[in-house]
């Protein structure tokens, strides 16, 4: 096994690694770390399309959309937060979840083609240090890839400007979680060393 539990038999060779600044990249309050760890990994700078604008406003209208459905009769029992969320949910129309769901394969097939070139990419993990125990931060980093099946390792090889990790974030390839596993260690002896 290596140093994180990945068989030794997927222990890879240097991997190839797009760095992807999505829409979210505003949000992000430790982009010098995220950046400069992304160039000493060599990855390559990856842009994504026009389809994936508004892809996170997708991911939460689909989820909330559901989650509205399927929590219909719990309602008592939720948070007021969660309530407040159901709501909005039961707001989205047919037509916006519809297109919502579209667009979210249109992402899904052209991040696949993306995947023919690259074996993970880099992305932040959260917007910035690790957040306070009492909660398990801002999700916005985590949506979209959530929304397109792709499995994600947030690694906490980073420190922030108050000492707190900071996780890079990698994104792989739909279905294919033991090659994501084996950049994952790769990066992680990396920055080790």
């Amino acid at each position: 096994m290596t140093a994180l539990g990945v068989p030794t038999q997927l222990r890879a060779i240097e991997p190839r690694l797009g760095f992807c600044r999505t829409e979210e990249w505003p949000l992000c309050q430790t982009k010098d770390l995220i950046e400069s760890a992304a160039g000493k990994l060599g990855a390559e700078e990856v842009v994504l399309g026009p389809s994936f604008g508004g892809l996170m406003q997708s991911q939460i209208a689909i989820m909330g959309a559901e989650a509205a459905r399927s929590m219909r009769e719990d309602r008592a029992r939720l948070s007021p937060r969660l309530r407040e969320f159901l709501d909005a949910g039961a707001r989205v129309t047919a037509e916006q979840l519809e297109a919502a769901r579209a667009q979210a394969e249109i992402c899904r097939r052209e991040i696949d083609a993306l995947f023919a070139r690259f074996d993970a990419l880099i992305t932040p993990a959260a917007n910035g240090e690790a957040p306070p125990l009492e909660t398990t931060g801002d999700p916005a980093f985590a949506r979209i890839w959530t929304l397109l099946g792709t499995p994600a390792v947030s690694l906490p090889l980073l420190e922030g400007p108050s000492g707190l990790p900071v996780g890079l974030q990698l994104v792989g390839p739909r279905g294919e979680d033991e090659r994501l596993l084996a950049a994952a260690n790769w990066v992680a002896q990396r920055g080790r060393a």
